[in-house]
């Protein structure tokens, strides 16, 4: 028997710690005298003989090592005919650094080269297979394992999934007999009971009950089965496993696990069985035999009228569809008489409108032509209101079409036209005692910033004719401000001052009507670039007042990229509201900048008001 020395466990736990891999190189083939086949190895003393006892060192190919399952690897050697003679009686195997990691003891052994025609050699061949706790990962070894001489791995392969195809179409994804594996509950453990059961085709048996521990509650309990290798069989091997849902999967040897549902179990401790249970107490062939008795859910087929005591029946039906016996059928040739044989008296042909009885039967109809003939009394035709067509919502006003008067303004954000009219007076309004149409745009968009914007326009009256109202939405509603008036331009000092709206508002204006309070904020503008669409932030805001000589210092509510382009203005209260100068702004960074007084002597104040800024870069 092959034993691992303590030297080559010395190396399996100094290559663990040090998670290096394990590597085997050679077969050493040794003549011993005097060695008994039957002795053990001795872990302690074992050790490499001397080179005179070595008969043969076999340089093993990396090829050569495989896995059977994560804990079991097998190193192999081919001994061709072409070598030899030399005889055996131990076989060991050693590491890459020398350590002598197994060795066995055997009867000796000839190995003889082939010699025509004085000789005929032979070929032997040699596996270790070596079992410990991770020796696939460990070893590094990702071949699987073979018979190298003669491999019916891919053959007894076939042979498998076949009997686990033929399985499945018998039984299945999943089939419990009776009680078979069901989840119970004895005082307080839960317990997994015996029986049998096919996953997938694999036939999973239970001889007894098992406890099992729910990690957490609810939970539900799955069952995961899988044809697992066990050195040189295959064997089905299942566990039990907790969780949420769990599917089908291939693990790292490449062995495919099949999961089915046992239970669910309930926070309070319920059990719900999930199993598709099979009553099958016995042998299948007894379970599926017909035996004498009753059958309430069995229908039989091609039964004659004989068989179930209806030898009379031909005597017992007529064609005859005036007949009123209860004792005589009517056969479809009857039938068919009777349905050729009704007259309601409505002629046949094309109806819009039908009169129906309480037995569901047409006894009437008609055919209008007008909308009015149909009972339809909501519609517009040719004639109403004056009009030689149909009136449409263009011509008046309809009642539906306006929103109530408990609507806010607020509440008007989804992109596009608004499809009912909105009055001016209605809460978040401009004011106006007008209807008006309400368009809303995205003014652009970033991840955490909401960017709309509203315009009004006034439903067609002389009064508010050509004009609109516009407001913005960042972090709160801007202040409406009348953003167009087409029955004037304005003014020279209109323009100037801001005094009258215009086509365009000045700078002065587009701040403090965007500005309703000192809190900053920010819009993203759309731009195109490199044949994207890309946007630039746009943020702005206005500051206390500058104290004289002195500078206050602004951040910016969201970082830049890079350094943006920061504009503004400051106004002068001591002169006149709207009198204002710009300012150059001191530190531009990607998070802020500082505002100095820039006052000019032009009075007995230098305090200045506050400053209003706008900067616009590329967002973070």
């Amino acid at each position: 028997m092959a034993t691992i020395t303590l030297a080559g466990e010395s190396l399996i736990a100094r290559q663990q710690a040090a998670r290096q891999p394990l590597v085997i190189r050679r077969f050493l083939f040794a003549n011993v005298p005097g060695l008994d086949p039957n002795a053990a190895v001795d872990r302690t003393a074992a050790g490499r003989p001397s080179a005179a006892r070595i008969v043969h060192t076999y340089e093993m190919p990396q090829e050569n090592a495989g896995y059977v399952n994560p804990n079991q690897v097998v190193y192999s050697c081919q001994l061709g005919s072409d070598l030899g003679d030399w005889d055996f009686n131990w076989i060991g195997l050693e590491a890459e650094d020398g350590t002598l990691f197994a060795a066995a003891h055997v009867p000796l052994q000839q190995k003889r080269k082939n010699i025509p025609p004085l000789q005929v050699g032979n070929n032997i061949t040699r596996n270790f297979l070596v079992a410990f706790d991770g020796a696939k990962a460990l070893t590094a070894i990702t071949i699987d394992a073979k018979t190298w001489q003669h491999d019916f791995t891919v053959r007894l392969k076939g042979i498998d999934e076949r009997e686990r195809l033929c399985n499945r179409d018998v039984f299945g994804r999943a089939c419990f007999f009776d009680t078979g594996l069901q989840v119970n509950k004895v005082n307080t453990t839960y317990v997994l009971g015996g029986g049998v059961a096919y996953i997938e085709g694999v036939r999973v048996y239970s001889g007894a009950t098992v406890p099992i521990t729910p990690t957490s509650y609810p939970t539900t309990v799955w069952l995961d089965v899988a044809l697992q290798r066990e050195l040189s069989d295959v064997v089905a091997a299942w566990k039990v496993s907790f969780g949420a849902a769990m599917s089908d999967y291939t693990d790292a040897s490449g062995v495919l696990h099949y999961c089915v549902a046992l239970a669910d179990i309930s926070a309070a401790g319920v059990i719900t069985d999930r199993r598709s249970v099979e009553s099958i107490t016995g042998p299948l062939i007894q379970h599926f035999a017909a035996r004498v008795g009753d059958y309430p859910n069995l229908r039989a087929r091609a039964t004659t009228a004989d068989d179930v005591g209806l030898g009379n029946l031909p005597n017992a039906k007529s064609d005859d569809p005036d007949s009123d016996s209860s004792y005589i059928l009517a056969t479809t040739k009857a039938l068919r008489r009777l349905a050729e044989g009704f007259n309601l008296g409505t002629p046949a042909g094309p109806y819009t409108q039908v009169s129906v009885n309480t037995r569901g039967q047409v006894t009437g109809g008609s055919r209008p032509i007008k909308i009015r003939d149909l009972g339809v009394t909501d519609a517009l035709i040719p004639g109403d209101y004056g009009s030689p067509t149909a009136a449409t919502s263009r011509h008046f006003r309809i009642v539906s079409e306006v929103e109530p008067a408990t609507t806010h303004w607020n509440s008007i954000t989804s992109e596009g036209l608004h499809y009912k009219l909105v009055h001016g007076k209605n809460p978040g309004g401009p004011g106006d005692d007008q209807y008006y149409y309400v368009r809303v745009y995205v003014r652009g968009y970033a991840p955490g910033i909401v960017a709309l914007q509203q315009f009004a326009e006034p439903y067609a009256t002389p009064t508010f004719s050509g004009r609109s109202w516009w407001r913005g939405l960042n972090d709160t509603w801007a202040p409406w401000i009348e953003s167009l008036d087409s029955s004037r331009l304005g003014s020279s000092s209109e323009l100037h001052t801001g005094a009258y709206p215009t086509r365009i508002p000045t700078f002065d204006i587009l701040l403090n009507g965007l500005l309703g309070s000192a809190s900053p904020s920010h819009i993203m503008i759309p731009s195109r670039a490199g044949g994207r669409v890309q946007f630039k932030l746009v943020q702005f805001g206005k500051t206390a007042n500058v104290p004289s000589d002195g500078s206050i210092n602004v951040t910016f509510p969201l970082q830049y990229a890079s350094e943006p382009v920061v504009i503004g203005n400051m106004t002068y209260p001591t002169f006149s509201a709207l009198r204002t100068s710009s300012f150059a702004p001191v530190g531009v960074t990607t998070t802020g900048f500082t505002v100095e007084n820039q006052a000019i002597m032009e009075s007995t104040s230098l305090n200045v008001g506050p400053a209003y800024w706008l900067a616009i870069g590329e967002p973070a």
